[in-house]
Parts: C-alpha cells; sequence; structure tokens
C-alpha cells in the first residue's frame, strides 16, 4: 500500500528475487488480532481464513494467538491491528500516510496496521467479500514486514492497489504472493525462529 515514508528496508533486487527449491517443510508464524471496532464475527472470521490460505501457499502456517498466549510466548509475533476510522485518521495523519492507503506496516513494532472502513469501502464499491478483502489487507502488511520491503509487486497479494479483479481472484481463493514472495516470505520467517 502506498508510504511516503522511507524504505526502512534495505534490500537489494537481487536478494528478492532469489528463489530457493520448492519448500516442503511448514514455518509457523504466530500472529496476533487487534480488533478495537468489534467487526461482525462472520466478516472477521473470514478474513482470518483468507489470511491463513494465503500464507499456506507460501509454506506459511498462521497460528492465532490469543491475549493470555500472546503475554507467555517467546517467539516474535506479529500484531495486526484493525483500526477503526478516529484510529486510523489519526494515525494516517501522523505518519503521513495517503488517503487511498488501505494499511501500513510498521517494521520496527511488527505490527501490520489496517483501514477497516477504507477496506469496507472498497469492498462495498467493488462488489466483493468484506472479509476477503480484510483477509487480503491483512496478508499484504504482514507482507511488508516479512518480505522486509516497502515495494509492490505488478500482480498478487502485494500490489500497490487492489483492481476489481484482484478481489474477485481473493473470491475464488487464488489470490496469492508471487513465487518469489513465497519463497522470501517462508524463507524468513523460518530464520526469525517460528
Amino acid at each position: 500500500i502506498p508510504n511516503k515514508a522511507k524504505d526502512p528496508y534495505p534490500v537489494s533486487a537481487a536478494a528478492m528475487l532469489t528463489v530457493a527449491s520448492a519448500q516442503t517443510t511448514p514455518v509457523t508464524l504466530p500472529v496476533m488480532l487487534f480488533d478495537p471496532g468489534r467487526l461482525p464475527q462472520e466478516t472477521r472470521q473470514s478474513a482470518r481464513e483468507q489470511l491463513a490460505r494465503i500464507f499456506a501457499a507460501a509454506t506459511v502456517k498462521i497460528q492465532w494467538m490469543a491475549a493470555d498466549a500472546a503475554l507467555r510466548e517467546t517467539r516474535a509475533r506479529i500484531d495486526v491491528v484493525l483500526l477503526t476510522d478516529a484510529m486510523a485518521r489519526r494515525l494516517a495523519q501522523a505518519k503521513e500516510i495517503p488517503p487511498n492507503a488501505l494499511g501500513v506496516a510498521a517494521p520496527e513494532s511488527r505490527r501490520a496496521y489496517v483501514f477497516v472502513d477504507r477496506v469496507m469501502h472498497v469492498a462495498s464499491r467493488t462488489g466483493a467479500d468484506p472479509g476477503d478483502t480484510l483477509g487480503c489487507i491483512m496478508a499484504h502488511e504482514i507482507g511488508h514486514l516479512l518480505l522486509h520491503s516497502t515495494t509492490h509487486s505488478s500482480e498478487g497479494v502485494m500490489r500497490a492497489d487492489f483492481r476489481p479483479e484482484d478481489l474477485k481472484k481473493a473470491g475464488q481463493r487464488q489470490l496469492k504472493f508471487t513465487p518469489e514472495e513465497a519463497d522470501v516470505i517462508h524463507r524468513n520467517t523460518q530464520a526469525q525462529g517460528h
């Protein structure tokens, strides 16, 4: 998602395009979901399923953390924060985030922030399933954290902007990371001890 900030992940293009042999051993990624706006359970569950499916295609298993378990967790986890409209406006103003951004990754805190009202507007405007759309945006922002990059691709989950046809693919369970991105995500998750 567009971000004016300086790239906190200086990674060479060669490193991003290095593709190892096929991954066969899944790695686990602990994720904690914060939902202060209390989305409908069905939307939240659909988003979690979409996110898990996208990462499963990269041989990364999402382990959803409960608050009490997260306090005991010693491995580095990723937090996904579903921002209310008021929270999103404050963050966007403080970080100079463009008004068309649907989320932002914060590598310093290993957090992925998602602007829920903006995502719901896109889903409504395109006729896409809200949960599927939310899951894709969550995956996109976590992708930035695991790719150690703010760059975007021309196809798949890491596009800078989701077209209606991308959201249709999401509904058909066909939207995923490129093979190169999936490889880097898998290796980086594994290297972090997951």
